[in-house]
């Protein structure tokens, strides 16, 4: 690990004269919890990944940043906030930063070749569990595929696994917004009934965000298919030292097993939901057996 000292929501404050940094994106909800969660501590060092304002998305900031270090980049590294997932692949395709902080599914990012290239895999196939969450407690109790899918859901029509799995499972009733916090204001106000989610650490599963609480159907999850990568701009004039620095950093990272550390601790990867039933799957089987195609 280098003596790099970064924490903060500007990693380095700097003036555009500097020639060379790495710049990061990353979503606007996501960073105001990163700075909860690094609260000035040295990114480089941070070894635990659990507490305040921990998630999947604001751990995989961290990581980023770590994996760089690592792999031996010595320039400047920044944060910068974009409001959605859409803007940060086209400032990416347009060369206008080095990299995305928060993973994205490879197959949105291959749509963007050649501008836009992925890292090693981050979230491996079979890895992406989400629950179903909701603001009404008399849903609680529906955890069965027929039960909720009559539901009005929620989600963002950008994130194309997310809605792509929905419509498989034969949800109608979708609406898509631009981010998550719109998502759970829409939950909480009564405009929707679902939406999908991944767990948070710990034995107690609500979703807090801003005034309000979301809380998971109990007994079931969700598996969103594919992989999810970091995306990288092709197009930025660092992306040779850029990516080069990111690849070797990973496998260090994977090897040590601070991948997988972080994703458990931060309750991406969470035990309590382990036995839950995967109702996808579920429902990929019914269709096997009554000769429909299976879900894509």
């Amino acid at each position: 690990m280098t003596g790099k000292w970064i924490a903060g929501m500007c990693l380095f404050i700097f003036s555009s004269a500097i020639a060379h940094s790495a710049t990061i994106l990353v979503p606007d909800d996501v960073m105001s919890d990163y700075q909860t969660f690094v609260d000035g501590r040295d990114v480089g060092r941070i070894f635990h990944f659990d507490g305040k304002a921990s998630r999947r998305d604001v751990v995989e900031v961290v990581l980023v940043i770590q994996a760089l270090l690592e792999g031996g980049y010595k320039d400047q590294i920044r944060l910068r906030s974009s409001p959605d997932y859409a803007r940060t692949f086209r400032e990416l395709a347009a060369g206008n930063a080095s990299l995305g902080g928060t993973t994205v599914w490879k197959r949105d990012a291959e749509r963007l070749k050649p501008s836009v290239a992925v890292s090693d895999a981050i979230v491996r196939p079979g890895e992406f569990m989400v629950g179903v969450y909701t603001c009404k407690e008399e849903l609680l109790s529906q955890n069965t595929l027929p039960a909720l899918k009559d539901l009005r859901v929620v989600s963002n029509r950008q994130w194309t696994v997310d809605w792509q799995t929905l419509q498989a499972m034969g949800f109608s009733k979708l609406d898509s917004v631009d981010n998550w916090i719109s998502m759970v204001k829409m939950l909480c106000l009564g405009r929707a009934d679902i939406t999908l989610a991944p767990f948070p650490a710990g034995k107690q599963l609500s979703i807090e965000v801003a005034e309000y609480r979301l809380y998971p159907i109990e007994g079931i999850q969700v598996e969103l298919l594919g992989s999810r990568h970091y995306p990288i701009s092709r197009t930025s004039k660092d992306y040779a030292v850029v990516s080069r620095a990111l690849t070797r950093g990973l496998r260090i990272l994977r090897r040590e097993r601070r991948l997988e550390r972080a994703y458990r601790e931060s309750g991406f990867f969470n035990a309590v939901v382990e036995d839950w039933s995967v109702v996808n799957h579920v429902l990929s089987k019914e269709r096997g057996a009554s000769g429909a195609p299976p879900t894509p």
